[in-house]
């Protein structure tokens, strides 16, 4: 799945983030298991904005929406530019707003914050 050619905002959001701050400002680090642990995790953006995975479920939830986490399938997290207080959520299947962040603060999401995805067999990262 392209995302760049599916979500105009997406390819908004990531070309200005990277000619800010380099192509190898966006890369893939070490997974982390949020998957069969507590259920909600708690996921911190921005240190203001939280979302809730939903292991049980296998949803992403925001106070403004949620997602499903399907397996094999990617979700990227991140804000329009320019900022709208929107986080977004973008997939396979589709962008959805799941969160309002309060943009006069110090620290708000990055454009293209994080990624999330669900493995064939169980784990979501």
């Amino acid at each position: 799945m392209e995302f760049r050619k599916k979500y105009p905002s997406f390819d908004e959001a990531i070309s200005t983030y990277t000619a800010q701050y380099g192509e190898s400002s966006v890369s893939v680090s070490e997974p982390f298991k949020i998957s069969e642990t507590i259920d909600p995790v708690i996921i911190i953006l921005g240190r203001t904005t939280p979302l809730f995975y939903h292991d049980s479920k296998r949803t992403l939830t925001g106070s403004q929406g949620t997602v499903s986490v399907k397996r094999g399938h990617v979700c990227v997290l991140g804000r329009r530019e320019p900022p709208d207080s929107k986080l977004i959520v973008w997939s396979s299947k589709e962008e959805s707003e799941v969160e309002h962040y309060d943009s006069r603060v110090r620290i708000i999401p990055s454009r293209i914050h994080d990624s999330s995805f669900g493995q064939r067999r169980s784990p979501v990262h």
